[in-house]
């Protein structure tokens, strides 16, 4: 078994990692994976290693998480009604955490947010392990994970790489592992930015290949044009560029067109409002570029919007992953 360093409270301690209690609180399509993790991989028992609590009486997970060392937070971030992201649900239980824990934030959160929790509960250390899960496979995308990433603060940092040794290898991890060809750290806030624009670059991927799509079939049947271009070509020989890749250019992907999800598009209104509060906060050049971001990112979930209401479809319609509602809605383009 692994040993390494782990200093929590003032004091440093070696430990085996099965000798350090983990706690997990929130149980749904984020924190479910580690569970298992935990249980199947690294040979945790609930109630002695492992301690597992859900607000959610049906799930039945109702451990005492400050039973725990090392706790990981996997709560909802729903959207306020102005589409900035609430991280009420964190607080209240970061609030609930006693003694001095190493937290670990999994809920996706505005960039800061990290550093403001642990301004506000010096007594903790916390880090910031985004999840980069699929909803379909979210265990499998857990088990092989294509980045691990453990952002920390300054008080943190001398317990990242002990959070990293806990959770899957992957070719690109931060802190790092020698057996890793990737060596870099990442803080906090770095990491929390990484998790927002990977779920906006999806976003603005998808809108690309909905545009691209248009403009193939706008060659083929507009009157003057009727030429001979199929967007399935087009979309192949793009995906076969390793700088492009195929990712989110099958824009009939599903059953509508255009970006859904539980993440894409409450991440994007969410990373919206962010830059929009920190472009109040800077002035001259980068206050124009920053209005200009966000000008952007308008427009982009604009285009969404617009792309969906020709099909007879919402936003809210294509977040709750209901097919049949979307089915009986939809108005094929």
């Amino acid at each position: 078994m692994v040993l390494f360093s782990l200093k929590l409270k003032g004091i440093s301690m070696v430990e085996t990692t099965r000798n350090l209690k983990i706690g997990i609180i929130g149980l749904g399509m984020v924190g479910e994976p580690i569970r298992r993790w935990f249980v199947e991989k690294r040979g945790f028992q609930r109630g002695t290693g492992l301690f597992c609590y859900d607000a959610d009486p049906t799930k039945g997970y109702f451990d005492d998480y400050n039973l725990a060392d090392i706790i990981f937070v996997s709560v909802p971030t729903p959207p306020n009604p102005d589409g900035s992201c609430n991280i009420s649900i964190v607080e209240s239980v970061v609030a609930g955490v006693k003694g001095g824990k190493i937290i670990v934030i999994k809920s996706t959160v505005p960039p800061g947010t990290t550093e403001g929790l642990q301004k506000k509960h010096s007594q903790h250390k916390f880090l910031f392990n985004p999840e980069f899960l699929t909803e379909s496979q979210a265990w499998e995308d857990f088990l092989k994970p294509v980045r691990q990433i453990v952002g920390y603060t300054e008080k943190s940092r001398d317990v990242a790489l002990a959070v990293l040794n806990l959770l899957p290898v992957s070719y690109y991890q931060s802190p790092w592992l020698a057996s890793t060809y990737k060596v870099r750290g990442h803080t906090a806030t770095e990491a929390e930015v990484i998790k927002y624009a990977s779920n906006v670059f999806g976003a603005m991927k998808v809108s690309f290949g909905n545009m691209i799509c248009d403009i193939c079939e706008g060659l083929e049947s507009a009157p003057g044009y009727k030429l001979n271009v199929n967007y399935e070509n087009v979309r192949e020989a793009l995906g076969a560029d390793p700088r492009i890749g195929p990712a989110w250019l099958d824009v009939r992907h599903g059953s509508y067109r255009g970006f859904g999800g539980y993440c894409f598009p409450k991440d994007l209104r969410a990373f919206m409002m962010s830059v929009e509060g920190l472009s109040k906060s800077v002035f001259g050049m980068r206050k124009y570029l920053l209005l200009k971001t966000g000008q952007f990112f308008n427009a982009l979930w604009n285009y969404n919007t617009d792309l969906l209401s020709i099909q007879n479809l919402t936003v809210e319609d294509v977040s709750r992953h209901d097919k049949e509602i979307i089915l009986a809605k939809k108005k094929e383009i």
